[in-house]
């Protein structure tokens, strides 16, 4: 770990050491890891308020994960380290939706709105040459009709008419600024 030439601490090969969960390393990861943590890197200390928030994910309680998220930030923004301190400003900006996850813990599951996305998506990918948003539409309402009709109810108005599934849409086309029903 020492360089030969200046005696200071190297980081060649231990990418993976820091990346990897300490339940996953090899034997001789460990060894580079536990070699690594006696010097008081960036790198080393980034990696322990990496370490340190997997504990979050821990928590039973909102309200003591709010605590520890409070704490675990604080330190965080005292590190002098820019990229951890993005995080944690990230973190505290979504601290009112981080409970949600406590308590949504076991009776919701990602699998259908991961089936939603990957949906749109694809439709989306495949809509590629269409030259307008309609067109896109009419392909959406061809891969699932009800699941078109459930998104247009859930997110935007009818525009003159015709339902919008996007605020993106909704600005190409804002309220009262299309054309004039026929009367």
């Amino acid at each position: 770990m020492l360089s030969a030439s200046r005696g200071t601490p190297s980081l060649k090969g231990t990418r993976y050491c820091l990346l990897k969960g300490p339940e996953n390393l090899t034997e001789g990861q460990e060894i580079k890891l536990a070699e690594l943590l006696k010097y008081n890197l960036r790198t080393v200390r980034a990696y322990l308020l990496k370490e340190d928030f997997q504990f979050f994910w821990d928590y039973v309680s909102p309200a003591w994960a709010g605590k520890f998220l409070d704490r675990w930030c604080t330190r965080t923004m005292r590190s002098r380290l820019e990229p951890m301190k993005r995080v944690a400003h990230m973190l505290r900006r979504h601290r009112p939706l981080l409970p949600n996850w406590f308590r949504a813990r076991g009776t919701v599951s990602a699998a259908a709105v991961e089936g939603l996305n990957n949906k749109l998506k694809v439709t989306t990918k495949k809509a590629y040459g269409f030259r307008t948003f309609r067109a896109l539409e009419i392909a959406l309402y061809h891969t699932d009709p009800s699941l078109v009709t459930s998104i247009v109810k859930s997110y935007v108005p009818d525009v003159v008419g015709i339902p919008v599934i996007s605020p993106f849409a909704a600005k190409l086309n804002p309220v009262g600024k299309g054309p004039e029903p026929d009367a």
